[in-house]
């Protein structure tokens, strides 16, 4: 009920002025902006200008020391700075039993906007926002990258210090170092296997060790080995991005194994001296920021509460938000936050309604813009029968999207999904070649993108283009179905090929006769008579030309296992599930929870829900290996299995 009933009282008050006491309310929360970085905080406007312009400095920094380094996300960062632990806490994720996790920030990807979380409150505020900016830089560099290099990278470069000119990276953490030199080290095939569910990642002590372990292990790459652990960095970066398996990549990468490594780090330990990096700039760097406006509470915890829906938190998002709307401040901020709850709900309709009211209320918000094309998308645009409504509401998301990607050339989800609406919307291949190329380019590693503009350069019949586009994705990292595309994308191009081969050879040979004929004729010359002569070849026609039935696909391999589901980790009608059997974490994508084939013998009530979980489970799935790490496609999945 009260799902139902609130929305409806929160359209009426969007469209309703505030109170008078709501407008003379004074704001907690101010905003401001650099050249890089928007930033709102319920803090000291001070402390905010002074971390900002230290965060300005550290990128233009690593610009310089890490040239060709990706810095920016191609969709807009937000960094929230929390004045004390109290303000930060009820952000903060949970173990499975509920516990917060202790930490002083965290960074959050999200489809439209990244997240940079800061507490202020401590002495290394500066440290944790670099430390969670280098996890920023790591997303961007590859979403294979394992846990313990990105912790390791964040240590490492956290603890740099810029003077004017002067700059030093890589200072020796003493905290870290008396922890390791107490206590065993992890073994490094353990560290590698490490992830966000893992009692290394959740437990404070067990965390505290893995933390450490991956500073030292960076800090030894990055200044030992002779000089070449930064190459070998480099290359194991490079075999993870390509999909190498982790032990592969390892040996490859710093050529030994676990344990040679492992001796080698233990040798490092045991050194009285560790090498800092120093450096200077030819001339200081000064970082322009913008001066602190007020902010909306309502806007400012409207913002806050995405750490929430980004995390699966649905119904702590929707709680928060429905007080706001209730202290009578209309925002589309609050509204528009709302629709992608109903997104995560995957209750399409409701979730435009939503988007559209907030539209009504601002329509330059480019964010908002987005979430209200995927969600018209989702409701079934693609699959609407009537070719008119089609072309219609194809019509609607190509308004929606095109501010969109003219202020972020680099967006790579609304780029792919304005181009599938020009498609709907009947728009000649010729026009939608340009942006595809121009997306394909700015993403080089989304592999559907090849795929699109394959697809986009055979209906202009740029055979040669296709092939080549094709020929290139062999080399790629590709999933079963991926590869069989592939294959027969590639055969039918080449029989084509083969066919326009003999086609010329037919009409050339053909030519050649008929200029025999009339030269013979202008001569006046009898031609020789030769007995038995076959009769002439009929005249070439060109066939009509098809494309072949694809062989059938083989069949995937099924496996059940059962286990204890832990989360449901949603993206749009989609999901991945992760699964713990014994020492084993597995995951397993599912296509469409909406039709996912879910069954309760028991009559438990539990539902295949986003967000953390914890239930017992049979899974059968469709073994078809993906990245990131995933196992296969679920076919069915019984809780409480017998």
């Amino acid at each position: 009920m009260k799902r139902r009933v609130f929305p409806v009282l929160l359209l009426l008050l969007a469209v309703c002025a505030p109170p008078a006491w709501a407008a003379k309310k004074k704001s907690k929360w101010h905003e401001l902006r650099s050249e890089h970085f928007y930033v709102i905080t319920d803090g000291s406007t001070k402390k905010a200008v002074y971390i900002v312009r230290k965060m300005e400095e550290f990128r233009f920094l690593l610009s310089q020391v890490l040239p060709g380094v990706r810095l920016d996300p191609p969709i807009p960062t937000t960094v929230i700075l929390f004045k004390n632990k109290k303000s930060i806490r009820r952000y903060l994720t949970t173990t499975p039993d509920g516990k917060y996790i202790k930490m002083s920030g965290f960074m959050q990807p999200g489809k439209e906007r990244m997240y940079l979380v800061v507490d202020t409150s401590g002495r290394d505020y500066v440290k944790t926002a670099f430390h969670e900016y280098i996890h920023l830089v790591m997303r961007l560099t590859g979403e294979r990258i394992p846990v313990w290099l990105d912790e390791g990278m964040a240590e490492f470069y956290e603890e740099t210090e810029i003077q004017g000119r002067n700059f030093k990276i890589g200072f020796l953490d003493e905290g870290w170092l008396r922890l390791l030199q107490r206590n065993k080290l992890i073994p490094l095939d353990v560290l590698q296997k490490v992830d966000h569910n893992s009692l290394y990642y959740t437990r404070d002590l067990l965390r505290q060790l893995f933390y450490g372990q991956s500073w030292v292990l960076v800090h030894y790459l990055m200044t030992g080995r002779e000089g070449k652990g930064q190459a070998q960095l480099g290359r194991y970066f490079e075999l993870i991005n390509a999909g190498v398996p982790m032990e592969e990549v390892f040996r490859e990468s710093f050529q030994t194994d676990y344990d040679g490594l492992k001796k080698e780090l233990e040798d490092y330990l045991r050194q009285q001296q560790f090498r800092v990096y120093r450096g200077s700039f030819n001339r200081a760097y000064k970082a322009s920021v913008g001066e602190p406006a007020p902010l909306s509470t309502v806007v400012a915890e409207a913002q806050a509460a995405d750490l929430w829906i980004n995390r699966g938190d649905l119904q702590e998002a929707e709680d928060a938000l429905l007080e706001l709307a209730a202290s009578g401040e209309p925002s589309h901020e609050v509204l528009y936050r709302l629709g992608r709850i109903e997104m995560r709900r995957q209750q399409w309709t409701g979730a435009r309604d939503f988007f559209e009211s907030a539209l009504r209320l601002n329509s330059d918000d480019l964010s908002l813009r987005y979430y209200a094309a995927w969600a018209l998308m989702l409701e079934g645009l693609p699959q609407e029968q009537d070719d008119e409504r089609r072309k219609a509401g194809a019509g609607r998301v190509v308004e929606l999207l095109t501010p969109v990607v003219e202020g972020s050339h680099n967006f790579a989800d609304a780029h792919r999904m304005l181009l599938s609406a020009r498609r709907m919307r009947g728009d000649a291949p010729t026009d939608l070649i340009p942006l595809a190329e121009q997306v394909h380019k700015a993403n080089p590693q989304d592999v559907s993108l090849d795929f699109l503009l394959g697809e986009l350069y055979i209906r202009e019949e740029r055979w040669a283009d296709a092939e080549k586009i094709y020929t290139a994705l062999l080399k790629r990292d590709l999933t079963p179905e991926q590869e069989f595309n592939v294959e027969r994308g590639l055969g039918w191009l080449r029989d084509r090929n083969r066919r326009e081969q003999e086609r010329a050879r037919l009409l050339k040979e053909e030519a050649e006769v008929e200029n025999t004929e009339e030269t013979e004729e202008a001569s006046g010359e009898e031609p020789v008579q030769i007995k038995n002569k076959s009769p002439r070849r009929p005249r070439y026609t060109d066939p009509v030309e098809t494309a072949p039935a694809p062989p059938p696909p083989k069949p995937a391999r099924m496996r059940y296992v059962k286990g204890r589901l832990v989360n449901v980790a949603c993206e749009g009608e989609a999901a991945v599930l992760t699964v713990r059997t014994g020492r084993r974490t597995l995951r397993i994508t599912v296509r469409s929870l909406a039709r996912a084939l879910v069954m309760d013998p028991t009559n438990s009530g539990k539902k295949l829900a986003c967000g953390a979980a914890n239930a017992r489970v049979g899974i059968n799935y469709r073994v078809q290996p993906q990245k990131p790490n995933i196992a296969g496609v679920m076919v069915s999945l019984e809780f409480n299995p017998t």
